[in-house]
């Protein structure tokens, strides 16, 4: 099914600070996303992915709200959370949720889910025994069994996310046409857990609506071999292995599976019966329908004047290619009146000749406005083509009429207007004259692109088959900055590294956000590496643990394993595990930095890019004694390059801000941008900065845009507020004030205090919305208590003066000012010493 419409939130937490870890959460959460963002196709802006430390119950909320914002008319609302339950109230566990609180109730969220306008909702819930009674939201779930998921031994992932997602991806289509049901779906999961964990009852709490209701459309894959799971289920600990049992175990499986599909069959066969009567009920109403309609235009047919040709024009839009839906799948319905219609348009065509314009200089004062009268005296042609636009929609009060939209299309590329001749020759391609002339149309389009109108290049090189001109065409279209010319040349697989960057730069600063986050060759990205400064990291050698007093049992236990797996078994991500513990003072160990570091650099030489980014910070940051700026520089490069997203934007602001290395702004946008193709929002937004402010590359306040709002969907305060801020106060045709307005509400309730000052100057001036003076000097205040001293400052002079709703009140004034003056407003200085 098309997932263009849909928002997700996805959460794994594989590594809990206390109690046991959920192995292969990750792994379960990352296949989610691939199946989300490529099969699909949900917008990766639009998908929210938390994974172990980012997995905090307050982020998980707010993610939620933000997809719920994002999802648009009839689409799907996803949320899939893996790790544990809680063990008594059966409530969602992120990483801060302890035996005294911070667990998520699936209820409560299932309710934040429920947005309206078509939308639908799916919650897929891999945390063990959870039960939800959430009408209206799909709930896939296992209702019994204990905290923790089962983990399936043959792929070290949870059962159920594996089977629900499996069963999504194709598996489950059993009766292969191409829809994955709730029933099938059901049937599925159902068998396949029985199967792995006999124990558990897998059920879907609540779903959409009927049993066949679709939950993905053009699914392919049949599922894997139920027999390898059983065997790896039942491996032995120790000792050899029966396989006389474990093969009349198989058979067993084998004969339970058949029989679970052969009882579904007969519902199946029957929802399949009723699905195909209802298309056939559905597509009988529209050709009775078309056949009754264009009886009733025999006398249009008859008068062939040009209303009638506008009428029949309108009847082909509307019946050719017209769908049915029933039950979210939708069929064509070839209407044969279509083809008579589409005949007595070019017959009539074929009689008449030049368009007649008489119509424009008649008595029409009705419909006359600045567009009508700069067509009609040709003081301006392209107004011709904003006119032909309107009649060709039905908007700006005028009547549907493509026959007079291709005629002022003609008249604006008579008169040279470039825009004019893509509209003439789309209407030759699209047949609103009543024909299709595809050889008009690439005459038209190539006047078009000779007159030097981008989008007239693209478009003409769709209908061209040779393909050395069909670059040469884009590539003009891309230099006369059409967007997207650029990206369809960068996607080109003989399109060299460097020309690929350049072209998705250009798309990118032309206003395809998809090229924005495109990735940068790892390549571009190598140095050569600086002097290591003087914190020494024992990287080869593990330190005995070092627990808090308080440590439990358990705690020493599972650190005692950790620290074996890291010292002797070469699991170098236990090892980031444990210098997490140790720099958090987590899992009842003793908070250690030195300690932390060495395991992290252990864990970075043994190629976990995670553990390499975490040691450059404590280097980069001084947090061991001293600024280390080559050796974080070393760190961030392996974490860079190994895929870490946090590396790449790190080591970007050191080249940014010349910290240990020379100052470069290009190198630090390439690093920015990788960053911000791994997922890390303060890239984007440090990427963003640079393309506004013009460091290191050219400015482009459109892709600096784009940016800032990629960082503000994955989480970054700054992003927020910088967005917010651009489009308040950048170039005037891309202000948009009251999308300007939310952005910086957002950031300054998320402790942004610039933003707060900005909003509460919108506010209080009525920018982007109604004046709400209350509001307004509320987020003043938490700016002014947050430490920005333009809010500060700002309160002083409203109570020096009395204005916004606030009293005159000297002291009040002097407190604000000196706060400010203290912050660094020097104008707030002299303004306290001129107070009386």
């Amino acid at each position: 099914m098309d997932g263009r419409r849909d928002a997700a939130v996805v959460v794994a937490v594989e590594d809990y600070p206390e109690g046991p870890d959920v192995p292969g959460a990750r792994a379960s959460a990352e296949d989610w996303v691939r199946w989300l963002a490529r099969t699909r196709g949900v917008p990766l802006s639009r998908i929210h992915f938390r994974v172990d430390a980012e997995a905090r119950g307050d982020r998980v909320r707010a993610d939620l709200g933000r997809a719920a914002a994002q999802v648009r008319e009839g689409g799907t609302l996803w949320f899939v959370f893996v790790g544990r339950s809680g063990p008594a109230d059966h409530f969602l566990w992120p990483v801060d949720a302890t035996p005294s609180g911070g667990a998520l109730d699936p209820g409560a969220l299932a309710d934040g889910m429920r947005v309206g306008g078509g939308t639908q909702a799916v919650m897929v819930l891999d945390a063990g025994a959870i039960s939800v009674a959430a009408p209206d939201v799909a709930v896939l779930s296992a209702e019994a069994g204990t905290s923790m998921p089962v983990i399936l031994p043959a792929v070290g992932q949870p059962a159920w996310s594996y089977l629900a997602l499996g069963g999504l991806w194709g598996w489950a289509d059993r009766d292969d046409d191409g829809v994955v049901t709730v029933a099938e779906l059901d049937e599925y999961a159902h068998a396949g857990l029985s199967v792995v964990a006999p124990e558990l009852d897998l059920a879907l709490a609540n779903h959409l609506s009927a049993s066949d209701h679709p939950l993905a459309q053009g699914v392919r894959g049949m599922g894997p071999d139920l027999v390898e799971h059983l065997l790896a289920a039942t491996q032995p600990k120790v000792g050899g292995v029966d396989y006389g049992m474990l093969a009349q175990q198989a058979a067993a499986t084998d004969r339970a599976l058949d029989a679970a599909r052969a009882s579904g069959r007969a519902g199946l066969d029957a929802a399949v019966a009723a699905r195909a009567t209802k298309f056939d009920a559905a597509t009988t109403a529209v050709l009775v329908e078309a056949e009754r309609t264009w009886a009733d235009l025999a006398p249009a047919r008859e008068a062939a004047g040009p209303e009638s040709v506008a009428l029949i024009t309108r009847f082909v839009a509307e019946f050719d290619g017209v769908q049915v839906d029933v039950d979210q799948v939708t069929r064509s319905v070839q209407v044969p009146e279509v083809t008579d219609a589409k005949a007595w348009l070019a017959a009539v065509a074929a009689t008449q000749g030049p368009a007649d314009l008489s119509w424009l200089s008649a008595d029409t004062a009705s419909l006359r406005d600045g567009i009508w009268l700069a067509c009609a005296s040709l003081s301006d042609p392209s107004a011709c083509v904003d006119l032909g636009q309107q009649y060709e929609l039905g908007l700006g009060g005028r009547a549907l009429d493509p026959a007079r939209a291709a005629a002022l299309y003609a008249r604006a590329c008579d008169h040279l207007s470039p825009s004019g001749c893509r509209h003439q020759g789309l209407a030759h391609q699209r047949g609103l004259s009543g024909t299709i002339d595809l050889d008009a149309a690439r005459d038209r389009l190539a006047l078009a692109c000779d007159l030097g109108d981008g989008p007239g290049c693209r478009t003409l090189a769709a209908l061209v088959d040779d393909s050395i001109r069909v670059d040469a065409l884009l590539d003009r279209g891309c230099a006369l900055d059409d967007g997207p010319a650029c990206l369809r040349l960068a996607d080109d697989a003989t399109t060299s590294a460097e020309r690929r960057t350049e072209l998705l730069a250009a798309a990118c600063s032309l206003g395809e956000t998809r090229a924005c986050v495109q990735d940068t060759p790892v390549e571009s990205l190598q140095t050569t590496p600086p002097a290591v400064g003087e914190v020494h990291l024992q990287a080869s050698t593990v330190a005995p643990l070092a627990f808090a007093t308080a440590a439990t049992a358990e705690q020493r236990q599972e650190g005692a394993l950790a620290h074996e797996r890291c010292a002797g078994g070469g699991d170098f991500l236990a090892c980031n595990r444990l210098g997490y513990a140790y720099e958090t003072g987590g899992r009842g160990l003793v908070a250690d930095l030195r300690r932390a570091g060495d395991l992290y650099a252990r864990a970075c030489e043994g190629g976990v890019a995670m553990a390499c980014g975490n040691v450059g910070y404590l280097l980069e940051s001084g947090k061991l004694g001293t600024r280390d700026y080559g050796g974080a520089t070393l760190r961030y490069e392996a974490g860079c390059g190994g895929g870490n997203a946090r590396s790449c934007g790190n080591l970007g602001v050191m080249y940014d801000r010349g910290q240990g290395v020379v100052r470069d702004h290009a190198r630090a946008n390439l690093l920015f941008q990788r960053g911000c193709t791994l997922g890390s929002g303060a890239a984007c937004t440090n990427l963003g900065y640079n393309y506004e402010q013009g460091r290191g590359v050219r400015a482009a306040p459109r892709r600096a845009v784009a940016l800032y709002e990629v960082g503000c969907e994955r989480g970054n305060v700054r992003g927020c507020g910088n967005l917010g801020y651009l489009l308040w106060t950048g170039p005037t045709r891309k202000q948009d004030h009251a999308r300007a307005r939310a952005y910086l509400r957002t950031a300054c309730e998320q402790d942004d205090t610039r933003a707060c000052n900005n909003v509460a100057i919108m506010l209080g001036d009525g920018i982007g919305g109604p004046v709400d003076v209350g509001a307004s000097n509320h987020y003043m205040e938490v700016g002014c208590r947050g430490g920005d001293a333009n809010a500060c400052r700002n309160l002083g002079l409203r109570y020096r003066d009395g204005a916004r709703g606030l009293p005159v009140d000297p002291a009040a004034a002097a407190l604000y000012f000196r706060q400010a003056c203290a912050a660094g407003a020097s104008a707030a200085c002299a303004e306290l010493e001129a107070l009386p």
